[in-house]
């Protein structure tokens, strides 16, 4: 069964690099619950380091470390959006 995935999109505070790429904006999927087992498995490092891994596969970026030049207020943006993502669509704020 195949269900049609939501995307957010979390712009930030200014442009950055990432991957090699200057980006002002990045686009999260919805997670899944492959997204949640592969989080649970997780035992590499602490839990900041974990949800790193999983915002990374979640926002298709190479790795965690990717995203580890991110202003403290922009990864809090990508925190906010998957606290989104993981409500019933009704219930997500809208942007």
């Amino acid at each position: 069964m195949d269900y049609p995935l939501d995307k957010m999109v979390v712009k930030f505070s200014r442009p950055v690099v990432i991957d090699g790429k200057e980006v002002a904006e990045i686009e999260m999927m919805e997670p899944t619950l492959r997204d949640r087992i592969l989080y649970d498995k997780d035992k590499d490092g602490c839990e900041v380091e974990q949800e790193a891994r999983m915002i990374a596969r979640l926002v298709n970026v190479e790795s965690e470390k990717s995203l580890y030049g991110l202003p403290a207020c922009d990864y809090k943006q990508l925190q906010d959006a998957f606290n989104q993502m993981v409500k019933a669509p009704a219930a997500r704020k809208q942007s």
